[in-house]
């Protein structure tokens, strides 16, 4: 999505008679980008997005029932709540049936020596969260 001074900067500056791709290299944005909005009348509306809930949603009800019980220490309801996910992740675990299990901690990284020791465990920290950077994960399966 393009800031609206953009908008306007990318349609004056066609009027002025500049090709689709002087705008492109002048704005930095794709000449897809460029035509996309020279096409549209208006001004870029912002796609409203649906709200998912929130992760507390599916203990929404045991949290009401605790607090009706007078159990108002956040920590001991966040126990609870972290003891409830952790069951239910063992026992979604168990109706896999996964032949075995093993973490990221556990990878042989001189037996993959392709693997970036460093990095795995730069996104182990999850810092590119706090930075509001993207990971790609690529390979292949398995």
């Amino acid at each position: 999505m393009i800031k609206i001074g953009e908008f306007f900067m990318i349609r004056e500056l066609y009027q002025k008679g500049w090709t689709i791709k002087a705008i492109s290299e002048k704005t930095g944005f794709d000449p897809k980008t460029i035509r996309k909005y020279l096409k549209q009348d208006g001004l870029p509306s912002k796609k409203k997005v649906k709200w998912k809930g929130s992760i507390l949603d599916p203990y929404k009800q045991y949290i009401l029932q605790r607090i009706k019980e007078r159990t108002t220490n956040c920590a001991v309801l966040l126990d609870e709540v972290e003891h409830r996910e952790s069951v239910a992740l063992e026992k979604r675990l168990l109706k896999a049936k996964l032949p075995f299990q093993k973490t990221i901690h556990e990878f042989e990284f001189d037996f993959q020596p392709s693997v970036s020791e460093k990095r795995v465990k730069e996104v182990l920290t999850c810092r590119f969260i706090e930075n509001g950077d993207n990971v790609l994960l690529l390979g292949p399966q398995g």
